[in-house]
């Protein structure tokens, strides 16, 4: 087996798929974005799987490391990150619907809902993004493949092409920080 050949094909997809990302799509998610710090609006993040764990990231890197101009955070939330919440809703009720009962506890108008997704057909994506729309608030995607249904309640997507499930996450946290550091103003990487 030769694992440096695979290595250098995995990367040269990678390098691929990021030249093929839409910056004008990631630069209207930071508009959205920045729009909100310094306000009463939430930004939701979440996803399932590796998703999950980089939904989680981005909560963090947005609540951590973004503030506007005078010192002003964001308020971020990110369901996952309250697995015995997260569990029990799927428990009792239907995992489908563990996003919308999240977003039902503190979605407002005018919030904003960041979904993560490599298929976009994740019913609880789907679901949660289309209630959030029905709600008021404005819907974001970081998508893989084409974006599935998940792009069609979308006001705004980043779809990953040429992008199997690693690649697209590794394009979601690429996005995300790409997103944090035009919000923070950096000039350098």
């Amino acid at each position: 087996m030769d694992s440096a050949g695979t290595i250098h094909r995995y990367l040269d997809r990678h390098r691929e798929a990021v030249a093929a990302l839409d910056v004008a799509a990631i630069d209207a998610i930071v508009a959205r974005i920045r729009a909100r710090i310094g306000t009463r609006a939430k930004v939701f993040v979440f996803g399932n799987g590796g998703s999950a764990a980089a939904a989680a990231h981005f909560a963090v890197d947005l609540s951590h490391s973004v503030r506007g101009l005078s010192g002003e955070r964001l308020r971020v939330l990110c369901p996952t990150e309250a697995p015995a919440l997260l569990t029990a809703r799927a428990n009792d009720g239907d995992f489908a619907d563990v996003f919308v009962e999240s977003l039902r506890d503190h979605l407002d108008p005018g919030d904003l809902v960041i979904a993560l997704t490599t298929s976009g057909e994740s019913e609880n994506i789907v679901r949660a993004l289309a209630h959030a729309r029905a709600e008021g608030a404005d819907t974001v995607g970081i998508l893989g493949q084409a974006g599935g249904r998940a792009r069609e309640h979308c006001q705004v997507s980043v779809v990953a092409p040429l992008a199997g499930t690693f690649l697209a996450e590794d394009l979601q946290v690429v996005v995300h920080h790409a997103i944090v550091h035009a919000l923070r103003g950096e000039g350098s990487v």
